[in-house]
């Protein structure tokens, strides 16, 4: 698995939404593929790197929290794998906010999901989306959104 250095991140950070310092730092010891994918969302949508990599420690700590179903021990996370970014778009209004629960929100999950999951199909990437835990599409839209046990809408994975 290949991983960038800081110093590669930032020499590639030329795209029309650029990444701010603590987004960069947060793809560091993430896979390059998803890193590529990071950059190509990015040349579409202004989007926030919110986490790659986790400890064992920090994937406790959000087990521990409810925020998470994997405890980083046992059941370990994408993201302890160095496979899964999580993702926020910034919306240009400024009081608007993609985490609060209103069905005009998951209209833009969903947006950004499937954005996000076609741009991966097109590079050839594998990925799942924590909006719906689907790896297609065409499922996520036949699964009602009552039925996530645990949503976790800004979350890509690489698929193995």
């Amino acid at each position: 698995m290949k991983t960038y250095k800081i110093s590669e991140l930032i020499a590639k950070n030329t795209q029309k939404y650029r990444f701010s310092t603590s987004s960069l730092k947060k793809l560091l010891n993430v896979d390059s593929r998803l890193v590529d994918l990071c950059f190509d969302i990015a040349k579409y949508i202004d989007i926030k790197v919110i986490q790659g990599y986790r400890t064992p420690e920090q994937q406790h700590a959000l087990y521990s929290q409810g925020r998470s179903t994997k405890d980083g021990y046992i059941k370990k996370s994408k993201h302890q794998s160095h496979r899964a970014v999580d993702l926020l778009p910034l919306p240009k209004i400024k009081e608007s906010s993609m985490y609060a629960n209103s069905q005009e929100n998951s209209l833009r999950w969903a947006y950004f999901t499937g954005f996000v999951q076609a741009l991966a199909l097109s590079k050839g990437i594998k990925i799942r989306a924590g909006w719906k835990w689907r790896t297609s599409p065409m499922n996520t839209l036949a699964r009602p959104l009552s039925e996530n046990t645990l949503v976790d809408s800004n979350h890509f994975e690489i698929r193995t």
